[in-house]
């Protein structure tokens, strides 16, 4: 499933399977929510996919990722943008 967030007033889509079946997450930043074009492209997580932004009670941003592999793996990283956590 798709997530977007805005983060310093611009806005960020996390879409994993893109063109490939559950072997990656891509990261795209854009100005408005309602258009994305693939030159905007921020960043590719592989193998991961299936992400979740989560936040804890201080207001720190992780973000989940679920690993394809032999051994099944799940991680949980912090969501950090340049200097600022979101």
């Amino acid at each position: 499933m798709p997530i977007v967030l805005k983060i310093n007033n611009k806005y960020y889509l996390f879409l994993s399977a893109r063109p490939w079946l559950y072997v990656g997450l891509d990261d795209f930043v854009s100005d408005t929510p309602y258009l994305w074009k693939v030159d905007n492209q921020v960043s590719k997580f592989f193998p991961w996919h299936a992400s979740e932004i989560v936040k804890d009670l201080h207001g720190k941003s992780d973000i989940t990722f679920a690993a394809v592999s032999k051994s099944p793996n799940f991680k949980l990283a912090p969501l950090y943008r340049g200097n600022n956590s979101e």
